[in-house]
């Protein structure tokens, strides 16, 4: 009776560890390259969900750099629907119809702040759990990086004035040659 009670629990093991396998989540982006003052859409999504059954409900912790990132907003996709934190660090999806492919769930807009110096920051999704067949199954870790490019407005302050002054001499040596 021991060995059966043995063997019972190690194929319950292996079945979760498997079951766990096929499911994951990964995050994109529309845009690899922002400016300061930009939105940027990431998209959450479920993917290589093979085995039959559903996916219900997923639960996972957001990061990204408030210094860089601000959370604006997020669009629930397909029939799922959520809540997310305040600081957009927390979400929470669920979806009374059965999943059994690759889908989107989740698009959370976030602007990046004006004051920020060029380069890249990232955003990931950690700590997910999600539900499968009344089973909680852990998903591994996912990230995106969005690359924050200088803006040209450094460029345009140098280059304006330049013709302006051009302008200003082209105006004058015109008016010097009707002038004689």
């Amino acid at each position: 009776m021991k060995k059966i009670v043995t063997v019972i629990i190690f194929i319950l093991c292996i079945t979760t560890i498997s079951m766990a396998s096929n499911v994951s989540v990964s995050l994109s982006s529309d845009k690899t390259n922002v400016k300061k003052g930009e939105e940027v859409k990431i998209k959450i999504s479920i993917k290589n969900f093979t085995r039959e059954g559903t996916q219900k409900a997923l639960e996972a912790k957001l990061e990204y750099d408030s210094e860089k990132l601000e959370y604006k907003s997020v669009n629930w996709k397909e029939g799922w629907s959520g809540v997310i934190s305040t600081d957009g660090t927390g979400i929470a999806i669920a979806k009374s119809e059965e999943v059994n492919e690759d889908e989107t769930i989740a698009e959370i807009t976030y602007l990046v702040k004006e004051n920020v110096e060029k380069g890249n920051t990232n955003v990931k999704i950690k700590e997910i759990l999600t539900s499968a067949n009344g089973d909680s199954v852990e998903a591994d870790d996912a990230e995106v990086t969005i690359s924050i490019l200088g803006s040209n407005i450094g460029i345009i302050k140098i280059i304006l004035p330049v013709c302006l002054i051009i302008f200003i001499i082209l105006l004058f040596c015109v008016r010097c040659k009707k002038n004689n």
